[in-house]
């Protein structure tokens, strides 16, 4: 399959050493600008969560976390990581989702393979809706190898911007 080699590519580890950093990063920034910092404790339960139940372990986190009743640093932080993680479209230029799917439709494989099967290619509903399913297959499972990754490069550079106003805590 192309997902598999796409996988175990150097192109999946430079992608997820370089620009998954560089969008990780630039999110903290893009919230930073916008938000007062949440406490650095708030990131702590993330990479457990991570460990133990993946991306849906997460989500699941991100949403009680941004309905608990707290001060209003922590539900920005919360509502924001809501955005970027559980935002099953590709509309927000914050989503993971949708920074993952311009990745994924840029790569083919050396006989020139896309990664997703076109959904053009069917005349009929049912064909559509299968290759539908099966490219949010793909990008489910992507997402699955990328959420550590992308959470460790998050909270490093929040760490690092927020060290002064932790210091304080």
């Amino acid at each position: 399959m192309v997902i598999d080699n796409y996988l175990n590519s150097l192109r999946f580890l430079r992608f997820q050493d370089k620009e998954l950093r560089i969008f990780a990063s630039g999110l903290v920034d893009h919230f930073l600008e916008n938000h007062l910092p949440a406490k650095g404790t708030q990131l702590n339960s993330i990479p457990a969560t991570i460990q133990a139940c993946g991306l849906s372990g997460l989500k699941t986190l991100i949403n009680n976390q941004k309905s608990k009743n707290t001060n209003e640093k922590n539900k920005d932080f919360w509502g924001f990581l809501h955005d970027v993680v559980c935002d099953d479209t590709t509309e927000s230029e914050n989503s993971l989702r949708r920074f993952v799917v311009e990745e994924l439709s840029k790569y083919r494989d050396e006989s020139g393979t896309a990664i997703f099967d076109n959904e053009e290619n069917y005349s009929d509903k049912v064909g559509k809706k299968k290759a539908r399913k099966e490219n949010n297959k793909i990008v489910e499972g992507v997402l699955n190898e990328l959420v550590k990754p992308f959470f460790e490069h998050f909270n490093c550079h929040y760490s690092y911007k927020t060290v002064k106003e932790r210091s304080r805590d």
